[in-house]
């Protein structure tokens, strides 16, 4: 039979554990290129190995594991934390978490993981160093705000913090401009399919890209939309309570506010999203929720021409819809 390892990722070290006929191993490794051999060494063969997605610690274990052609799989941390919720679980170390990830594997036998490319790792940096980027420079504007909405404001202060926002915004600009690069040299045909949407433009279509791992991993555009934190939260519980409230946002919130500007151009260019915005509000919808319907509508027609392989078709959009 083959063993589910758990292991609990951090910066320096790996806890990993499985179970065997009725015993619970547990053992603790540096997370290094000499740590990586002794696990081989420790583990039953032909196990599956599964990690959580934490940040870049893990990535550098399962491409390791990869090149082995070991059987690994990278879950999302949520996964794993709703799951630890539902066994009302108490104890939080390391040891328990490696034992808790190798439990949820045993039952939710999460599909393997591939490698991404060099490309994809690139843009995915680039990505999340624009993030940070974008984080610093708020925080600049809001701290000039401050400064300029203060009853004594330093001329050489506000200065200083309009000069850096104005290089953040130049090396946004750069980042943004090497990410479409790499996009178009790496996934050429995926670029020219989602640029034929109407409505989804070079920045948004690199974005979609970046985000979904080049598409793949998803059966069908419902899976990213819920990756993207776009399906609706149900309440529900005996007579009193049923409503649906708003989206989960548990996925990237910087992709969801590309789709939102586009879903503003798409209500009047895409035959399709236009239909579904029109039917929303017709029913008496407000007009921010059919917006959130009209997003996840792009989503599933790039996931939909993506697969098939198929530029945007106006008449087959207009069809659809009829």
């Amino acid at each position: 039979m083959c063993s589910f390892v758990g292991v609990d990722v951090s910066k320096k070290t790996l806890d990993f554990s499985w179970e065997s006929e009725g015993k619970n191993y547990h053992h603790k490794i540096n997370n290094s290129d000499v740590g990586f051999k002794q696990f081989l060494k420790i583990v039953p063969k032909g196990s599956h190995v599964v990690m959580e997605a934490t940040g870049i610690y893990h990535l550098r274990f399962a491409n390791f594991l990869f090149l082995k052609k070991e059987k690994i799989s990278v879950v999302n941390p949520l996964a794993i934390k709703r799951f630890g919720q539902m066994r009302m679980r108490r104890i939080k170390t390391d040891k328990a978490d490696a034992a808790l990830i190798a439990e949820y594997a045993s039952y939710e036998k999460p599909e393997l993981w591939k490698a991404p490319s060099d490309e994809m790792v690139e843009m995915r940096q680039l990505w999340g160093l624009s993030d940070k980027i974008k984080s610093s420079k708020q925080s600049y504007a809001n701290q000039l705000e401050a400064i300029t909405k203060s009853f004594s404001s330093s001329k050489k202060a506000v200065s200083y913090i309009k000069k850096i926002i104005k290089e953040l915004e130049i090396k946004i600009r750069e980042i943004e401009k090497d990410i479409t690069e790499i996009s178009r040299k790496a996934f050429p045909r995926e670029m020219e399919i989602l640029e034929s949407i109407p409505s989804i433009g070079v920045k948004t279509a690199a974005a979609l890209i970046v985000t979904s791992n080049g598409f793949t991993g998803f059966k069908n555009g419902r899976n990213l939309c819920s990756f993207y934190g776009l399906t609706p939260q149900i309440y529900q519980s005996g007579t009193s309570l049923n409503s649906r409230g708003g989206i989960t946002k548990m996925g990237n919130g910087r992709i969801r506010a590309l789709l939102y500007m586009c879903s503003l151009t798409a209500i009047s260019k895409n035959t399709g999203c236009k239909h579904t915005y029109e039917r929303l509000v017709g029913k008496g919808k407000a007009k921010k929720l059919a917006l959130v319907a009209v997003i996840a509508k792009l989503v599933r027609q790039a996931v939909a021409l993506i697969q098939k392989d198929e530029l945007f078709n106006e008449k087959k959009s207009f069809s659809a819809c009829a």
